[in-house]
């Protein structure tokens, strides 16, 4: 449901309420008025607005790979310093630094991206903390392109190479799902390899 929310909330001209008057399925035409519509409204968003078809973000059974992603990025000593890192719920896959000027939403999608990039071939359940990255996947990403990467404003989107590089890497996975879930909620493994990234990305500040 988070995912249709996006969607409708992404316009400024749009209020998203509950009612039980009307429904918009009533509005649509079909050649013969006899006939019963068939209609399928949130197979019709899937389709129009997800980055690949098939994307869920409802956990696959028996995956072979549970991915947990997370970026960082914060300010010491007056520098900022940004990082990401995959983990299983039991080991570090990868992680590294990313350039100093990388903002937190940045440093989500390209962990979000090596994540996919990992499960080429295979059928993968990634759980990210970050609702940005969330929407860019399931909503956003599409749209956006859709409209030449820019916003309903009209403006340029944000980090526009990163978003269209994951809109590619998404189509990797045999199968993805892609879930949000708070941090606290990812266990206490993969809570501790988040604090350990960013120690380590401390330390490095400390090194310069």
């Amino acid at each position: 449901m988070l995912k249709y929310q996006v969607v409708l909330l992404e316009r400024d001209d749009v209020e998203l309420k509950t009612t039980a008057i009307v429904n918009p399925a009533m509005f649509l035409s079909t050649e013969n008025p006899t006939e019963k519509l068939e209609h399928d409204c949130l197979l019709t968003i899937e389709q129009v607005y997800s980055s690949r078809p098939d994307l869920t973000d409802e956990p696959l059974k028996d995956p072979d790979l549970e991915l947990f992603t997370d970026g960082s990025s914060f300010v010491q000593e007056g520098r900022r310093m940004a990082g990401y890192a995959v983990v299983t719920t039991d080991k570090e896959l990868e992680s590294g630094t990313l350039p100093a000027n990388t903002s937190a939403q940045k440093a989500e999608l390209v962990a979000l991206k090596q994540a996919l990039r990992m499960a080429e071939g295979k059928r993968v359940n990634i759980q990210t903390d970050s609702k940005y990255a969330f929407g860019v996947i399931h909503t956003h990403g599409a749209i956006w392109k859709e409209r030449g990467l820019l916003s309903a404003q009209g403006s340029p989107i944000r980090h526009k190479e990163e978003v269209l590089q994951l809109l590619q890497d998404v189509q990797k996975p045999k199968e993805v799902a892609v879930m949000h879930c708070k941090a606290h909620q990812f266990g206490q493994t993969v809570i501790d390899w988040q604090i350990k990234l960013q120690r380590r990305l401390q330390d490095k500040v400390s090194l310069h």
